[in-house]
C-alpha cells in the first residue's frame, strides 16, 4: 500500500495541460499582459473543451511552465465578497 504522496508527486501525477491551452494563453498575452481567467475558459469551451473539466483537470495551472519560460506570472483572484473575475499577469523576468 503506498504512502501519501509529496506535492511534487502530486502535481506530476495531474493530466498533462494540452497545447490548447497554451496557445489560448499565447494569444492573450500578445494582446496584452493581463489576462483574464474566464476569457481564457469561455475561449477553450469554444474550442471544445468542458468547463468543469478545465477546472478539475487544472488545466488552467500554467504560471510554472510560462516561468520556466521567462515570464513573471501573478494570478489574481478577488476573495469572496469583491468584485471581479479571476485573472494572470505576465511581465517579462528581470536579469540581476
Amino acid at each position: 500500500m503506498p504512502g501519501p504522496m509529496s506535492p511534487d508527486e502530486i502535481v506530476a501525477a495531474r493530466p498533462a495541460i494540452p497545447e490548447q491551452v497554451f496557445e489560448v494563453f499565447n494569444s492573450l498575452i500578445a494582446r496584452s499582459r493581463f489576462v483574464r481567467q474566464d476569457e481564457v475558459v469561455e475561449r477553450l469551451v469554444e474550442l471544445g473543451f468542458d468547463r468543469e473539466q478545465i477546472f478539475s483537470d487544472h488545466m488552467l495551472d500554467v504560471e510554472n511552465a510560462y516561468r520556466a519560460k521567462g515570464w513573471n506570472v501573478t494570478y489574481n483572484r478577488p476573495v469572496y465578497n469583491e468584485e471581479g473575475s479571476a485573472s494572470f499577469t505576465f511581465s517579462r523576468k528581470r536579469e540581476d
